[in-house]
């Protein structure tokens, strides 16, 4: 135990350094060493494209006339000063963030219709790249899991740093 940083590890046993047994395994990664992640380059591939021409390529946020999507969209484009017909690469930074990572908590008000008349809605948007990450995560569905792939890389764990194994075992040394 280490009483100046709070960290203490049972005693040393030979399962604590393999990858294969939940003792030793990296918490984030499984014991993988990399996991998928979605690659914002993926979903807007082409920058020079509008919303309304197709820019995002992501599953379940293509454009559609009286979509889910399509209320988000207009709602981020009146809170953050874009439109439908506006290229990718002329919206500012600060909107193309929101469309990928969400309004951080921020509500933004959108409106749509449909059959039963028009709706208003103050809602916070959680962004394309997490809800996709989200529903990768939380999906028992293989169609689903695939179609989000498309836009996802395998990158290495920020923490065992594609080692494999916890940080407490990474940290053990013998002989020096």
């Amino acid at each position: 135990a280490c009483p100046e940083h709070g960290v203490s590890i049972h005693e040393l046993e030979p399962r604590m350094f393999s990858f294969n047994n939940p003792f030793g395994a990296c918490e984030r990664c499984t014991g993988l060493g990399t996991f998928m992640q979605v690659d914002p380059a993926l979903i807007l591939p082409n920058k020079d494209l509008t919303i309304r021409k197709g820019a995002i390529k992501a599953s379940g946020w293509y454009y559609a006339e009286g979509s889910i999507s399509e209320m988000y969209y207009v709602g981020l484009g009146k809170e953050y000063g874009f439109t439908l017909d506006t290229p990718i690469k002329d919206m500012s930074a600060k909107a193309v963030n929101a469309i990928l990572y969400g309004t951080g908590g921020k509500r933004i008000e959108m409106y749509r219709e449909n059959e039963f008349g028009s709706n208003r809605y103050l809602n916070e948007f959680e962004g394309v790249v997490n809800n996709l990450e989200r529903r990768f995560r939380e999906t028992s569905s293989e169609w689903m899991k695939e179609g989000i792939a498309t836009v996802m890389n395998g990158v290495n764990c920020p923490d065992c740093h594609g080692q494999r194994l916890k940080p407490t075992s990474l940290a053990v040394t013998v002989g020096g």
